[in-house]
């Protein structure tokens, strides 16, 4: 009675906000204190009333998060700040058997890192129906009574013997509607011998009872209408002998008591669409929006991108890197985006533009205009190439956004050059223009800050032509505007003029004795910074 009027009043203060098949269970979690409940029950209750979306990205504890996986969590979270809504991370961990302790750490790391911020998350807590994110400490008992007694629910004791004998009659075995009545369950046997085999604590499983010969269909957001006929799927198991739920039933049932009105994930999981909404049906919910992003291809476009494919070819598939199994379960150092010294702005769009396409022609986005523009319907539905080439150009881009302290936070300055505040800012500049990662700026900057030391063979680059020219280049430096990276160019054209020898001849070994070979940084302005001096001391030193 007690319950029953915490109920009655709980629906009296909420009727306006949650569906009636939610209030059971959301009156139950609430312990009948509906303000500690109250500003989650409005998102969620606003959300299924059509004023906000409710999306939701729920990864396993498996291993390191997957590029895909955090490509679809952008999109969820994107599309959800879209329109008001909530994004939340949910950690599927019904499968204990490839559970690893660190994973959920790992997620946490990467999201964070990339800005992705859910408003609940299992290190985020907050009121129901938000405060239970781990499948694993969440209790499924009430929605399996409700299978059961829905009929789409069925007790399978088959043992592992049976089956295998079933499969070895039938390669093509299934275990559904043409089979289901000669093995061993709550379907074939008699009601007598189902509570003997209950009592005796026989090991069952509970497995969903498909409607025979039925099209299931779906309206995919990004695909148009998916059809399927039951007779190509199978009774899925729902329930392990254990008690825990397979991913199948749990998923359902979250999205569920979670409010989700959207599910946005891989295409791989469009084959058990038919399945998860004939299960909302069986269970008298209605079931959200669906749409299943395109697949990430390998860099050829040939096949799904791969752990293996990515570690063959030395480029990254995880937010960071760390030692992991491979597709064969050998032990190896897998590369990742942070560690590589990508930004996460950069990794952002990226992902952003890894199926996805803007209304216009620009490829760099902020995280507010990513929030302002994504539309689900510019996804694409065919695959997306993984073309690590154009990562490396989104962070260029970044590079060249960074601020001049965050530059010089990566330049070993050593201590026999010192340059002014002008010089400074310009060896600056060409650092980010040279560079692709934080890593390579003192590839750059090394031509500033240590002397250049040359080998015999490197040395030898100084042809006659070469020694001609500079040698009476020194005798008239005086000459030079030293401030004028221009003035410094035309004199060599001019001395190399003088003596009939092309420019083009003497800038390669130039190049050498100025820059220790690097390529890529203006010559001239090269130059300009180092003075007059140092280019003097450093050209005689490739002659001698």
């Amino acid at each position: 009675m007690k319950y029953i009027k915490k109920r009655e009043r709980f629906i009296n203060e909420n009727k306006d906000l949650v569906r009636d098949d939610a209030l059971d269970t959301l009156a139950a979690q609430s312990d009948g204190q509906p303000s500690e409940v109250q500003e989650p029950l409005k998102k969620l209750d606003s959300a299924k009333a059509g004023s906000k979306v409710v999306t939701r990205f729920a990864p396993s504890p498996t291993g390191f998060l997957h590029i895909g996986g955090l490509r679809t969590a952008l999109y969820n979270y994107l599309f959800a700040k879209k329109h008001g809504g909530i994004f939340y991370l949910r950690v599927e961990d019904t499968d204990q058997k490839r559970y690893v302790g660190d994973a959920e750490k790992y997620i946490k790391d990467a999201l964070e890192w990339l800005g992705i911020e859910p408003d609940y998350a299992p290190w985020n807590l907050g009121p129901e129906p938000y405060n239970k994110m781990r499948q694993s400490e969440r209790d499924y008992s009430g929605h399996i009574k409700t299978l059961m007694d829905s009929g789409f629910g069925y007790y399978a004791f088959d043992t592992t013997q049976e089956m295998d004998a079933a499969r070895a009659k039938d390669k093509w075995f299934s275990y559904g509607a043409k089979t289901r009545m000669s093995m061993k369950n709550s379907l074939s046997l008699p009601k007598e011998e189902v509570d003997k085999l209950m009592t005796a604590g026989a090991p069952y499983v509970i497995r969903f009872k498909l409607p025979e010969e039925q099209d299931v269909s779906f309206n995919d957001i990004i695909r148009g209408n998916i059809k399927q006929n039951t007779k190509e799927l199978d009774d899925k198991v729902l329930i392990k002998s254990t008690g825990i739920p397979t991913y199948h039933f749990a998923n359902v049932c979250d999205d569920h008591d979670m409010g989700t009105t959207h599910v946005i994930r891989g295409e791989e999981w469009i084959s058990s669409t038919p399945l998860h909404t004939l299960l909302y049906k069986s269970m008298g919910w209605e079931a959200p929006q669906y749409a299943h992003l395109p697949l990430l291809l390998n860099p050829d476009g040939k096949g799904k991108l791969s752990k293996r494919k990515a570690f063959s070819l030395g480029i990254p598939v995880f937010p960071m890197g760390g030692e992991g199994e491979d597709d064969k379960g050998k032990m190896v150092k897998y590369k990742g985006f942070k560690d590589e010294g990508y930004y996460a702005e950069a990794l952002r769009n990226f992902l952003l533009m890894l199926g996805w396409a803007p209304s216009d022609d620009r490829e760099l986005f902020s995280l507010a205009d990513m929030i302002s523009e994504f539309d689900l319907s510019r996804v694409h539905k065919s695959g997306a190439k993984f073309e690590i080439d154009k990562a490396k150009w989104y962070n260029q881009n970044y590079m060249q956004e960074q601020d001049d302290a965050e530059i010089l936070r990566h330049v070993d300055l050593g201590s026999t050059y010192k340059y002014g505040e002008e010089k400074m800012k310009m060896i600056i500049d060409i650092a980010k223009k040279r560079s692709t990662f934080p890593g390579e700026i003192n590839t750059v900057t090394d031509i500033f800050f240590k002397p250049v030391t040359l080998s015999a063979a490197e040395k030898e680059l100084a042809s006659d032509d070469f020694k001609k020219v500079f040698t009476q280049y020194i005798e008239e430096i005086d000459s030079i505007n030293w401030d004028d990276a221009d003035d410094i160019k035309q004199k060599i054209y001019l001395v190399s003029k003088a003596n009939g020898i092309g420019m083009g001849k003497v800038m390669r070994p130039l190049r050498q004795a100025i820059a220790d070979g690097v390529p890529g940084p203006d010559l001239p302005i090269t130059m300009q910074i180092l003075g007059k001096e140092e280019c003097i001391k450093r050209i005689q030193n490739m002659m001698n």
